[in-house]
């Protein structure tokens, strides 16, 4: 979808990967991002496998547009806010610059440029913008623009004025759909040093808090709004700077106050439904929710009519950032999304999964992740490990080495398995209790069913034969599919696990609270032993639960054993024949 006016995008969406800071450096750290061209990135994610084995899943995104750590805020600013910039005067547009990622990725560096920078030596996109505004004012066409400036933040979905000592502020709706910001300041500006006060004033009024993942988090979205009026007061062009809040998950607020959890829920929300707003866009929706929230009621324009979008998503490079960073680039891949016309989309072409993961905004990587074994380097003292230069991280490319591809690989399956998989899985039954489907309390449940005994369990695979290159492709595409499965299981299983552990916590205490209890004067026996009773069929019914997931993942483990040791005979039989067949040529050879 092009601008009508210029061949800018409505909405173009840029990358930025900034340098490692002090603690990743500390902390020795892996640079998982590799910058494949000016439109690409690789996200080089480590994992470890069910055996602890180590692979790596690479991710892979296109852009309209990726910068390195060696970019520039200038760099950036030229390539893509200038032409916005332009825009704004010669096309009367409205333009806005998103910065979006996780907390402490750069967003307001990229926005402000460095604050302890002498003499603005490292200067962000407001000054940089500044400049031009101020350019283009010098130009005949333009002498009688004047320059109107307000600031405000949206903090737990209210709005606050940066310039008037943080003043609440109301959204209004007037009948013809226009929104106005009640109370709101607007101060003119005169000159480039005028501009920058306010700016700076605005900023140290901002909310800023301390969380897991940033001691200097900005916790709310600010948003700077420079209008060009005429002399009559008429918007000629309106150009728009959002800083968004860090989007984080609650694992980065868990060591934070309540106050911080709750702005994190909110930044969050907000963030949601800026992504339903533009889900309904690309899907060219009548109804658009911009009333969801008030980030995207007061942005509305920044979406539709006359106007430009560019979103910069802000990401840390190294392995312990890897979940939030993917989360930015997939976020970011759906807006980018939104320039296609919808009625351009081929949705037959398409599969059920893709259409479900257009309606639900997820990500679609299926074809574009790659996965393969690595193996950590050992340090050689006549080939050290690779050092990294001062002020940066290892690379994870000169630490690992690269072993086959294990997606539908027959090989790196048996591989898989090599490391005393089954060795543990053995063992694993041999020492479960549960396994003989009795509990510790010493009963049997007269219904469990015999599926979910171990021992009893006939896998499916015991009975398969493969015969042909086509029976080999199958297993072997079922047999990934069952380790994925197992993976995902063994997740579950362990987290299941933790809350019973806390819930028999809490059911030891209501036992021990009705022994003390029983021992007082006046006491009934009688509801001492309903209460027993009660509380002893609810943890029969609990461990039964978590004894049906147990039997479930083991039975999977049993068809994952059933299913590699046919990938063994199959291979027993083709060296078989490959012997027969030398032996065969060295009788021709002797006679």
């Amino acid at each position: 979808m092009e601008n009508n006016n210029n061949s800018i995008p409505k909405i173009k969406v840029c990358v930025r990967k900034r340098p490692p800071n002090k603690k990743e450096i500390s902390n020795n750290d892996i640079d998982i991002i590799q910058q494949k061209s000016k439109k690409s990135l690789v996200v080089k994610e480590l994992k470890n496998k069910l055996d602890l084995s180590k692979y790596i899943e690479e991710h892979y995104f296109q852009f309209d547009r990726v910068f390195d750590e060696d970019m520039t805020n200038k760099d950036i600013y030229e390539e893509t806010v200038r032409p916005m910039i332009d825009a704004a005067f010669k096309n009367h547009s409205k333009v806005s610059c998103f910065a979006y990622g996780q907390t402490g990725s750069g967003k307001t560096y990229t926005m402000m440029g460095d604050p302890y920078a002498k003499d603005l030596t490292c200067p962000g996109l407001y000054l940089l913008c500044s400049y031009d505004v101020f350019n283009y004012l010098q130009e005949h066409e333009y002498a009688d623009y004047e320059i109107w400036v307000s600031f405000y933040e949206i903090y737990c979905n209210k709005l606050f004025d940066l310039l008037n000592n943080k003043n609440t502020l109301e959204v209004r709706e007037d009948g013809k759909g226009t929104i106005h910001i009640v109370g709101l300041v607007e101060k003119q500006i005169i000159n480039l040093k005028n501009l920058m006060d306010i700016i700076d004033f605005g900023l140290k009024s901002r909310t800023t808090g301390v969380t897991g993942a940033n001691n200097d988090s900005s916790r709310s979205h600010a948003i700077l709004q420079i209008d060009l009026k005429d002399q009559e007061g008429e918007s000629q062009g309106k150009i728009t700077f959002v800083d968004l809040a860090g989007s984080e998950r609650a694992v980065d607020t868990i060591d934070t106050n309540k106050q911080t959890k709750i702005d994190g829920a909110e930044i969050n929300k907000s963030l949601l439904a800026l992504k339903e707003c533009i889900r309904s866009l690309d899907q060219g929706k009548l109804h658009i929710p911009f009333r969801q929230s008030k980030l995207t009621l007061v942005l509305r324009d920044s979406f539709i009519g006359n106007c430009i979008t560019l979103m910069i998503a802000n990401i840390s490079p190294c392995l312990s950032c890897s979940e939030n960073t993917l989360n930015t680039l997939r976020y970011a891949d759906r807006v980018k999304e939104l320039r296609k016309d919808a009625k351009d989309k081929n949705l037959k072409s398409e599969s059920k999964e893709e259409q479900l993961a257009d309606l639900l905004m997820m990500p679609r990587q299926h074809n574009k992740t790659v996965k393969y074994n690595v193996t950590i380097k050992k340090n050689n003292p006549n080939k050290p490990l690779y050092i990294p230069k001062k002020g940066d991280v290892y690379h994870i490319d000169d630490i690992v080495n690269k072993d086959k591809k294990y997606t539908n690989n027959l090989k790196v399956n048996k591989d898989f398995n090599n490391n005393n998989f089954s060795d543990k899985v053995s063992k694993a039954k041999s020492t479960s209790s549960l396994s003989s489907g009795k509990s510790k309390y010493g009963f049997t449940s007269k219904t469990q069913k015999n599926y979910m005994n171990p021992e009893i369990y006939i896998s499916k695979y015991e009975d398969i034969q493969i015969l042909s290159e086509e029976d080999l492709q199958k297993y072997t595409n079922e047999h990934e599919k069952l380790i994925n499965n197992i993976l995902t299981e063994e997740d579950n299983l362990k987290k299941e696990h933790k809350e019973h552990i806390d819930e028999m916590v809490e059911t030891i205490k209501e036992e021990v609270n009705g022994l003390n209890n029983v021992d007082k004067l006046g006491s009934d026996i009688k509801v001492y032993a309903e209460t027993l009773n009660s509380i002893l069929i609810n943890q029969m019914y609990k461990i039964q639960k978590l004894q049906k997931k147990l039997f479930n993942f083991q039975n999977m483990l049993k068809d994952e054993e059933a299913l590699f040791s046919k990938f063994n005979n199959e291979e027993n039989i083709t060296n078989n024949n490959i012997n027969d067949d030398e032996n065969d040529n060295e009788i021709i050879d002797n006679n």
